[in-house]
């Protein structure tokens, strides 16, 4: 995320961090995810569905793009829109 500071200093970015979700900081414009969160298993629902975590908590805050970084495959940016 530092790149993305030094290229983008008006943004506000969040660092999503381990397999649990947690909310998205209000006026948060992009975060930064490791793949391997966005891919962690999914936890089966009351009713018998599946919950893939922080992709529910990504969802609120309506992005408008997924970038993958795959120079080394290991975190991806979501982003509200620039």
């Amino acid at each position: 995320s530092a790149e993305i500071r030094r290229f983008f200093p008006g943004l506000t970015i969040y660092e999503a961090s381990g397999t649990a979700p947690h909310p998205v900081p209000p006026g948060t414009d992009l975060v930064v995810i490791g793949s391997a969160a966005l891919a962690a298993r999914p936890r089966k629902t009351e009713t018998g569905g599946k919950k893939f975590g922080w992709v529910g908590e990504l969802a609120k805050i309506g992005p408008k793009a997924l970038i993958e970084h795959r120079g080394h495959r290991r975190s991806c940016v979501v982003g509200r829109g620039l």
